[in-house]
């Protein structure tokens, strides 16, 4: 049910805007949640750059986009650590195997989209 799966450093596991089909629980390792957000350069022209947000890691998961709220991934997944060795879970199997704890999953998954809104938001205002 549950797969091994091994990243090296700087891989991207997931990225922003594609669709995951399985759920990543970190068993050793870490990530860097990044989000494109758009900026003004000096000349006031607006471009979009990539920013890390928090880290996970050891016991931690991630993308659960697809499975919690049936929309593509909102952040993308970059291996921070030597290695990132995850269990995965593809997201049919964990609706049939796990679906009593889905509901509780995405409140979980719904303060970490709010925590990540508000801390893009501290770092744009100062």
């Amino acid at each position: 049910m549950f797969k091994p799966e091994k990243f090296d450093m700087g891989a991207s596991v997931i990225r922003e805007g594609e669709r995951s089909s399985k759920l990543f629980i970190i068993k050793v390792g870490s990530i860097e949640i990044r989000k494109t957000v758009p900026i003004r350069g000096i000349l006031k022209q607006e471009r979009e750059v990539e920013m890390g947000v928090i880290t996970l890691e050891s016991q931690d998961t991630f993308g659960e986009d697809m499975l919690c709220f049936a929309c593509p991934n909102e952040y993308s997944a970059v291996v921070t650590s030597a290695t990132l060795k995850c269990l995965t879970i593809d997201n049919n199997t964990f609706r049939k195997e796990y679906k009593r704890i889905l509901g509780d999953m995405q409140v979980f998954y719904e303060q970490r989209r709010k925590l990540i809104t508000e801390i893009l938001s501290k770092k744009f205002k100062g």
